[in-house]
């Protein structure tokens, strides 16, 4: 039976001549628990024979009553056999329900449950009931149509149990070609959708236990169908405890708090989703270990190491900097020297070129001899650039000058490289 009856059980006896009412107010839904119909046990109500001709009914009232908020049978003798024979006797219908109420969280939000646009509606009540009289009483729902996602939460450690009370009347003879919803288990390696649905006829179906803390649910509409799908979330939720100093191990129902280092332990116990016991501090000379200290020895290892490595990888690195620099000012003065060597040759021997050497007028110096002299072009002779003592166009007011030879002109090509 339903874990969330709160009201107490409702007895109904309506005669056969009389219409049969059953009313759970605008926030409940009907769950009939039995309901026979024949002769009465109070032949003084229904002027009928006491005696034991009576049929079970429950599960043709179930498709008209259970799972809804109000039901009414106008004439009883019209939609019940009379099992007991004529003789002159009434019969009578006697029934008994419980009213659930609807949860909470779900109360101010069961007119929108046909908006899928909308986010999920989340649940954090520990047991209650999700209706398909909700998506009829909206008027917005198409057949076949998705509700919004009814999200059930529960804490870390805890988990969902998910049964299925379906009073839908059976005709098809397949009976998951219209499956009631579908849900998804969240937090899990399999998070595919599965469908909701009565595979074996019986009034009530486990849905599963599942081993997480929340669950998404959908609810598809369907004219004819009344069910409801009960929620119940199992367990207590993970003991508090000092992650740094202490360690919990959950087994079915107990619960084991060990400090790290002293090894102290206290057991709890879960009784109606809450934990009974006492836990206490770790011992003072295990709590002034620190965080530190409560590091394995294998990590700190690890650590040093991992330093270890990174300063012997840097110290190279800037030891190979320092000889490469070294080693290029070393060739650069070699290189110099040796230009300025050259540079006592005999001027005759130098190429005799006839066009002038690249020369910029904004800063009046030479170019090609910029990279060794900075004197200005106009005032002093350029270095390594001389004029030719064979004047070809004197006349014309300008000089000829020589090149440097190829050889000093690739060293001092390296030269600026360095």
């Amino acid at each position: 039976m339903l874990s969330l009856f709160s009201e107490p059980l409702v007895e109904n006896l309506t005669c056969d001549t009389e219409p049969f009412k059953l009313n759970c107010g605008h926030d409940g839904l009907a769950v009939l628990t039995s309901a026979t119909y024949g002769r009465s046990l109070h032949p003084n109500r229904c002027e009928t024979k006491a005696d034991h001709c009576k049929e079970d009914v429950l599960k043709p009232l179930d498709n008209k009553c259970s799972g809804r908020r109000k039901c009414e049978i106008p004439n009883l003798a019209s939609h019940f056999k009379n099992y007991c024979g004529e003789g002159g006797f009434r019969n009578a219908l006697t029934a008994k329900y419980n009213c659930i109420r609807d949860p909470l969280d779900l109360q101010f939000q069961i007119k929108t449950l046909c908006d899928i646009y909308s986010d999920s509606i989340e649940i954090k009540s520990l047991y209650g009931v999700i209706a398909s009289e909700w998506l009829k009483e909206t008027g917005k729902c198409s057949d076949g149509q998705k509700s919004r996602a009814i999200r059930i939460m529960g804490e870390e450690g805890q988990k969902i149990n998910l049964t299925l009370w379906d009073f839908t009347k059976k005709d098809s003879i397949q009976p998951c070609s219209k499956p009631y919803g579908k849900y998804k288990v969240l937090d899990s390696k399999e998070m595919n959708e599965q469908q909701i649905c009565n595979r074996y006829d019986q009034r009530t179906v486990n849905i599963g236990l599942f081993d997480a803390n929340q669950v998404e649910i959908y609810l598809l509409y369907r004219k004819d169908h009344t069910f409801l799908l009960e929620y119940q979330v199992v367990g207590c939720p993970l003991p508090k405890f000092d992650r740094r100093k202490q360690r919990v191990e959950v087994t079915g129902r107990i619960a084991k708090i060990i400090c790290l280092q002293s090894e102290e332990e206290w057991s709890l116990t879960c009784d109606n989703n809450k934990w009974f016991g006492r836990s206490g501090n770790c011992s003072e000379t295990a709590a002034a270990t620190g965080l530190f200290e409560s590091i394995p020895s294998g990590i700190w290892i690890a650590i040093i190491l991992g330093v270890a490595v990174i300063l012997s990888v840097a110290i190279m690195t800037f030891g190979v900097y320092i000889l490469r620099w070294q080693r290029n000012q070393y060739l650069k003065r070699q290189l110099v020297q040796t230009l300025h060597t050259g540079n006592a040759q005999d001027k005759h021997s130098f190429t005799d070129v006839t066009h002038e050497p690249p020369y910029n007028a904004n800063t009046k110096t030479c170019e090609i001899c910029t990279q060794y002299s900075r004197r200005p072009y106009g005032t002093y002779k350029p270095e390594h650039i001389y004029e030719s003592p064979h004047n070809p166009h004197k006349d014309e007011g300008r000089p000829t000058y020589f090149e440097l030879d190829s050889t000093l002109r690739s060293k001092a090509a390296d030269i600026a490289r360095i």
